[in-house]
C-alpha cells in the first residue's frame, strides 16, 4: 500500500496533463506515492495519453469511466486508490511541492487530516489573487480547537484525507451536483481526531470565470442539495457547521448572483435563487439558525436577518462592495 494516492478527476484535460504531471514528479519520485487519473468519460486524446503515461510510469494508474461528473469520479477513484491517504486535486491546477519526502513525513503520524497552504491565481491574466496559509507552523489541533470549519474552506483540494474518515458513512461526495465538496469536507474537519497545518504554499488553484461553478447561474439547486446534506449529517456540530451553511447562502451565492446581473445572470435566476435560499433559512428550526449565526459580527447579523426578512436587493449590496474591495487590492 502507498501512503498517498492522489487521486485526479479529468474530463478533456489533454492541454493540461503535461504540467499537471511535472508538479506532481517529486512526490512519484519517492516510490511511495500513487497518482491515480480517472478519465471521465474526455472525448479528446486525455484517454490514449493517460495510457501512454501509466504504460511507462508505474506509479501511474489510469481509470476509464463514462461521464457522470466529478463527484463520482472521485468516489471511484477514492475506492480504487491504494493509499493510507487520498489527496483530490484538478488536472487544471499545480502541485508545489519541493522537498517530497519532508512532505510526506506529515502523513506518517496520526493526522486524519492535513491541511495545506494555497496560492489563487487569475488564469486570465496570471495575477495572483492571494495565498491562504492554515494557521501556524507545526501546529496539530483537533476540531475542538477550531472554533469555525467555514474558514478552512470546503474545497478537498487543500485537504489530505486519511482513507478511513474518507470512509464513515456520509463522507464520500455527493455525485450529480456541482458542489460535492462543500456537502462533505466541513464533516471531514468535524470528525477527525487530529489535525495537522501545513503551513506551506502546495497547491496553486486556477481561478477560471468559466469553471462550473463560477461562471454558472443556472445550478443552485445543487447548492442546496449540498447544504441540506451538510445539516442533515453535521446535526451534534452546529456552532462550526452552521457558519459553512450560513456563508454559502448569505455571502457566497446570493452575492454571486447579485454581481451576475446583467453579465450571464437574468433577474428571474437571480429572485429564484432568492427564493430557494431563503426557503431553504426559514425551514431550519429558529433555535438552530440562531447557533448557525452566533459567531458572525453584529452587521453581519444584520444583513443575515434583513435579506432573510425581504430585503432582496441586500446581496447586491455585498457584491458591489466586494467588487470594490477587489479593486483596491489589485
Amino acid at each position: 500500500m502507498s501512503l498517498l494516492s492522489i487521486v485526479v478527476p479529468v474530463y478533456n484535460g489533454e492541454a493540461y496533463l503535461d504540467t499537471f504531471v511535472d508538479s506532481v514528479a517529486p512526490l512519484l519520485a519517492t516510490g511511495q506515492v500513487q497518482l491515480l487519473f480517472v478519465n471521465d468519460g474526455s472525448t479528446d486524446q486525455t484517454g490514449r495519453l493517460l495510457d501512454e503515461m501509466a504504460l511507462h510510469q508505474p506509479s501511474v494508474a489510469v481509470l476509464h469511466v463514462p461521464n457522470g461528473g466529478q463527484g463520482r469520479a472521485k468516489n471511484i477513484g477514492a475506492l480504487a486508490a491504494v493509499g493510507q491517504y487520498l489527496w483530490f486535486v484538478d488536472v487544471d491546477d499545480l502541485l508545489i511541492v519541493a522537498s517530497a519526502p519532508a512532505f510526506l513525513l506529515q502523513l506518517a503520524g496520526d493526522a486524519d487530516l492535513v491541511l495545506v497552504g494555497y496560492e489563487r491565481v487569475d488564469v486570465d491574466t496570471g495575477r495572483s489573487l492571494g495565498q491562504y496559509l492554515p494557521a501556524a507552523p507545526g501546529i496539530d489541533g483537533t476540531p475542538e480547537k477550531i472554533s469555525r470549519f467555514d474558514a478552512y474552506g470546503h474545497s478537498a483540494w487543500n485537504k489530505i484525507v486519511r482513507r478511513e474518515l474518507y470512509l464513515q458513512s456520509g463522507h464520500a461526495f455527493l455525485e450529480g451536483v456541482i458542489h460535492e465538496d462543500l456537502a462533505v469536507v466541513p464533516l471531514w474537519l468535524s470528525r477527525a481526531r487530529k489535525i495537522t497545518f501545513d503551513r506551506q504554499v502546495r497547491y496553486r488553484y486556477g481561478v477560471r470565470a468559466s469553471s462550473s461553478i463560477h461562471g454558472n447561474f443556472s445550478r443552485h439547486p445543487d447548492l442546496i442539495v449540498a447544504l441540506s446534506h451538510l445539516m442533515d449529517n453535521g446535526d451534534q456540530d452546529d456552532a462550526r457547521i452552521g457558519p459553512s451553511v450560513i456563508k454559502e447562502l448569505f455571502f457566497y451565492s446570493l452575492p454571486r448572483y447579485a454581481g451576475g446581473l446583467g453579465k450571464g445572470c437574468s433577474w428571474a435566476s437571480y429572485m429564484q435563487c432568492y427564493r430557494d435560499s431563503m426557503t431553504m433559512y426559514r425551514r431550519i428550526p429558529a433555535a438552530r439558525r440562531s447557533r448557525f449565526t452566533a459567531q458572525f459580527s453584529p452587521a453581519s447579523r444584520i444583513y443575515i436577518g434583513a435579506t432573510a426578512a425581504g430585503c432582496f436587493f441586500l446581496p447586491l449590496v455585498v457584491s458591489l462592495a466586494k467588487r470594490v474591495r477587489d479593486a483596491r487590492n489589485a
